[in-house]
């Protein structure tokens, strides 16, 4: 998964995108903490 990606979901929908795994809360907040350091650089 690239940061192209990651930025476009992220534009969309902060929730969990179906079928990608991120249901489980750990998987999802290290989502959003990639997502979060990515903006932040």
């Amino acid at each position: 998964m690239g940061i192209g990606f990651a930025h476009r979901r992220q534009s969309s929908t902060v929730a969990t995108p179906p079928g990608r795994g991120w249901s489980e809360p750990a998987a999802q907040l290290a989502w959003m903490t990639a997502v979060a350091t990515w903006l932040a650089r």
